[in-house]
């Protein structure tokens, strides 16, 4: 399980824990920190401000950069979809990255969706490597994983939200590369201010009884899945980052947990479009 480094912090306030944007000199410093770890996968949206962040960064040609868009603005056609393509490169300052993701795929019927999965297979190997689909809801899955050329999903997943655990197996097998996002629900698995939530308060009380780090605890959870690709993860420093790449190479928590326990329904808290 390697890390997909998760951008949408770059150039914006993003999550409960990040106070401060990055700016351009400790992105560069971040970028090339992760480079030399070989955490050579990064995320980024076309409606993030980080995108034309990182586009400064001038090795980000050894990444794998990739990207998402939301088309449900747009009225769908080749000629549309191919200028917001070429927005994005212009704005990564690449010829090409690794996958392209829709962003708003849960607004779309399966019928449109397929439609525009034919015209980006159409510039498959041209601009990019992969497409696919970044979910919210189980439910889409079902709806769109017929749509052959869907080759890559990105979805949350953390101790509260394992609404996905049980199609693990069944993306795998039709040959979908998997990424987890949101395995810190945006920071307040981590965070450390009271929460309202009782569902949260049960897992704060859980670690503070047993002594554990929130950060290391989290982690645990997800290394758990073996058939997760890569886990999409946002830092709010350099230093944050270092910890978190400690926490998955090293195994910082041996007891065995039942993370059942902690499952949460609440959309409330779990989606944070709801927040």
């Amino acid at each position: 399980m390697n890390i997909c480094i998760g951008t949408a912090q770059i150039g914006s306030k993003y999550g409960v824990t990040n106070s401060e944007e990055f700016d351009l000199n400790t992105v560069d410093k971040f970028l090339s920190l992760a480079l030399r770890d070989k955490n050579n996968f990064i995320d980024t949206a076309h409606n993030y401000k980080s995108e034309k962040i990182i586009g400064k960064f001038k090795k980000l040609d050894k990444f794998n950069v990739i990207s998402k868009i939301s088309l449900s603005q747009l009225k769908i056609n080749e000629k549309n979809i191919e200028t917001k393509i070429n927005k994005i490169l212009n704005n990564l300052k690449l010829k090409k990255i690794y996958a392209l993701l829709i962003h708003d795929s849960f607004l779309f019927t399966k019928k449109e969706l397929k439609y525009i999965f034919e015209i980006l297979n159409n510039y498959n190997t041209s601009y990019f490597q992969k497409i696919g689909i970044s979910i919210y809801d189980p439910r889409d899955y079902y709806r769109f994983k017929n749509i052959s050329e869907i080759n890559i999903i990105q979805f949350p997943l953390n101790i509260l939200d394992q609404r996905f655990i049980n199609l693990l197996d069944d993306m795998k097998n039709n040959n979908i590369e998997v990424h987890a996002r949101s395995i810190f629900l945006q920071g307040k698995l981590i965070d450390s201010s009271n929460s309202t939530f009782t569902d949260l308060m049960r897992v704060d009380n859980y670690v503070k009884k047993n002594k554990y780090n929130k950060l290391d605890f989290s982690i645990k959870f997800i290394k758990n899945f073996k058939n997760i690709d890569k886990i999409v993860c946002g830092f709010n420093s350099i230093q944050h980052y270092r910890e978190v790449v400690k926490s998955i190479n090293k195994n910082q928590i041996k007891s065995k947990i039942d993370y059942s326990v902690f499952k949460s329904n609440n959309r409330l808290l779990i989606d944070p479009r709801k927040w």
